[in-house]
């Protein structure tokens, strides 16, 4: 399980690492990846390969469903209503405000009343969310 979670992750960070050498070669990098797309592209291909290995094995050597499947299957589908609970706070927010207000904890109420907060950055800020967003 731990093999399919970092062989993806790891996948990803490949894949935006390719995408971005094609979409935006002039932009500034404050680290260069050695062999540029190449490089990309090999670890998106090893990526693969250890995830159809490892999806691959639990079902040839189970007598039924595999453990690692129902596993995975729960992780997506948690990962995906997650996903789909916080488009709704992304879509409250415009865009352009969400990337100049970048590091800020924004709070705000919700329909019923409750307050909601989120970050516009993993690290944190010193003023409180909403008077940065109000004040900014």
């Amino acid at each position: 399980m731990a093999v399919i979670c970092l062989a993806t992750v790891f996948m990803l960070a490949c894949l935006a690492v390719v995408v971005l050498r094609i979409r935006r070669p002039e932009q500034a990098r404050p680290f260069r990846v050695p062999g540029g797309i190449f490089t990309g592209v090999l670890g998106i291909l090893g990526s693969l390969f250890f995830l159809i290995v490892t999806i691959r094995e639990p079902y040839v050597n189970a007598e039924g469903l595999p453990l690692e499947w129902v596993l995975l299957a729960a992780g997506l589908i948690l990962g995906l209503a997650f996903w789909a609970m916080a488009s709704k706070v992304r879509c409250e927010i415009s865009e352009p405000d969400r990337r100049r207000h970048r590091g800020t904890v924004v709070s705000y109420p919700d329909q019923r009343g409750w307050t909601r907060s989120f970050s516009t950055r993993a690290t944190s800020s010193r003023r409180s969310g909403l008077e940065s967003f109000q004040n900014a």
